[in-house]
């Protein structure tokens, strides 16, 4: 094999790899097994939470809420949701707004169905009582240094 077929075949298999990996299609075919309930709420955690609540509108029918927290590089509109785009991965505020958000969606709910990808933990800080968030800050900071 040349360099340049070896190079060919790395990229294929790159390529398949990311269309592997990609959260859409993993969402839309589990939900296509296993339907959710009409009305349920869609809450998506994670960088990957924007193309998640993609694929979950289209299997609920009349969500009650939608909420979706990622990253500010993957955040973008989506009608009828509310959308947090905070920080990762040293937590901050908005993420604190968001993790509010998703506790009062959840003692409304029904139905929830939860869509959890890679860097919820900073993306979705909710410190224990008598914890701030600059305490959780400092923890993230330190375990980054």
């Amino acid at each position: 094999m040349t360099p340049d077929e070896m190079r060919d075949a790395a990229l294929e298999i790159f390529k398949a790899g990311v269309a592997a990996a990609d959260p859409f299609k993993a969402v839309e075919t589990a939900l296509s097994a296993t339907p959710p309930k009409a009305g349920a709420t869609i809450i998506a955690v994670g960088k990957a939470a924007m193309r998640m609540a993609e694929a979950a509108r289209a299997h609920v029918a009349d969500p009650a809420e939608i909420i979706v927290v990622t990253n500010p590089e993957n955040a973008g509109e989506m009608e009828g949701a509310q959308v947090f785009a905070s920080a990762q991965p040293v937590p901050d505020a908005v993420g604190l707004e968001a993790a509010d958000a998703v506790e009062a969606a959840l003692g409304r709910a029904k139905s929830v169905l939860a869509l959890i990808s890679g860097g919820g933990s900073a993306l979705l800080p909710a410190p224990a009582k008598g914890l701030t968030l600059q305490d959780i800050i400092a923890v993230y900071e330190r375990l980054l240094a």
